[in-house]
């Protein structure tokens, strides 16, 4: 298996979507709460030292949006909780599914240089799982199979 590094950001290609719904479905959001509880909520499961609730909001551009509660957010937004949800999971990478699915087109582009400035500014290897190779080839500059992670089928 190959080591992911801080060098990368990898796509993992999946023709049947319904693989990576059943890899990844451990985010769920209270949607009556604001984005900053959710945060929260999500640091204290995973018990996350390394990142607080603000500067994972700070680093994904939605500090501003702390206070709104998450049932009226735009895709967009609730897209950015996920990647913060993930980074705060504190794994050696960090797993997206499909996260330009259903956005605009200034959403699509806003998500992807989300995903490049936090892999090259706090370093943190990504994997993109999608359905979508045109996607992949977009944003990712290295593929890999989903053995290479072990992940079940």
């Amino acid at each position: 298996m190959e080591q992911l590094d801080n060098k990368h950001i990898y796509g993992m290609f999946f023709k049947d979507n319904r693989k990576i719904d059943n890899m990844l479905k451990d985010i769920m959001f209270i949607s009556s709460f604001s984005v900053y509880l959710n945060i929260v909520m999500y640091s204290i499961i995973y018990k996350n030292n390394k990142y607080d609730a603000n500067k994972v909001l700070q680093m994904l551009g939605i500090y501003n949006y702390r206070k709104k509660i998450v049932k009226n957010c735009s895709l967009e937004i609730k897209e950015k909780l996920v990647i913060a949800i993930r980074i705060l999971k504190g794994s050696k990478y960090v797993m997206l599914k499909e996260p330009i699915n259903h956005l605009d087109e200034q959403g699509s582009i806003e998500i992807r240089n989300v995903i490049k400035e936090i892999h090259y500014k706090y370093k943190l290897p990504i994997v993109i799982c999608s359905s979508n190779m045109k996607e992949i080839n977009f944003i990712c500059d290295k593929l890999i199979d989903k053995n290479e992670l072990n992940i079940q089928k």
